[in-house]
């Protein structure tokens, strides 16, 4: 190897180097891709439709579950809320309830102390002889009652004796009271109608008897 080729070799090697990175690269021209392309403008319109019809479903979905989310939510407040209205009635109705039980109780205690009052009513006696048949209305007035004492009291006794079962005695009528119209409570109805029910019942007993 001579002296020349010694001092140039490095200069070679760098512009081999240099060469490589200044190389063009090669353009490649394919026939079938550049058809596509001018071809390809409705295929690819299309396929942006249904991309863009693809998030409009998606987002729509999504919409419909937040709306379900907040239809459920809205419900289980409303029901929340009848509940905690169907307890406070029914703690008004428990109270409204224990009241009328009292009520009763007061009402009752009443009626009965009614029933004692009216033991003094008309009693009906009946007298059978040769195939007759008498019925006598027996009634306790006060005004007798008082003169019977009275006379008592001044020595005096006249005894009361029951009429013979030939003579016939026509019952004694009493006179109907006019009817006053008047607007009754609660309590007066129930009271009212606890007492026709327990002066049928007396009626009742009576004609068995």
């Amino acid at each position: 190897m001579d002296n020349t080729t010694l001092l140039t070799r490095g200069d070679n090697v760098y512009n081999k180097k240099r060469g490589r990175k200044q190389r063009q690269e090669e353009i490649v021209f394919d026939k079938a891709q550049r058809q596509e392309f001018l071809t390809g403008f409705h295929k690819r319109k299309v396929e942006r439709q249904k991309h863009a019809q693809a998030v409009a479903e998606k987002q729509q979905r999504e919409d419909k579950r937040q709306m379900r989310k907040m239809i459920r939510q809205q419900r289980k407040q409303q029901l929340q809320e009848r509940i905690e209205a169907s307890r406070k009635l029914l703690g008004a109705e428990d109270t409204s309830n224990s009241e009328d039980e009292d009520s009763d109780n007061v009402t009752a205690e009443t009626e009965d102390k009614v029933v004692i009052e009216n033991d003094d009513e008309p009693r009906t006696r009946e007298y059978e002889e040769d195939d007759k048949h008498v019925s006598v209305i027996i009634q306790e007035d006060d005004g007798e009652q008082s003169q019977n004492e009275e006379e008592l009291a001044d020595g005096i006794h006249t005894p009361q004796t029951d009429p013979p079962p030939s003579v016939p005695i026509r019952p004694h009528k009493q006179k109907q009271k006019k009817n006053r119209f008047r607007y009754e409570s609660k309590e007066e109805r129930r009271m009212s109608e606890r007492k026709s029910k327990i002066k049928k019942l007396k009626h009742a007993v009576r004609r068995r008897h």
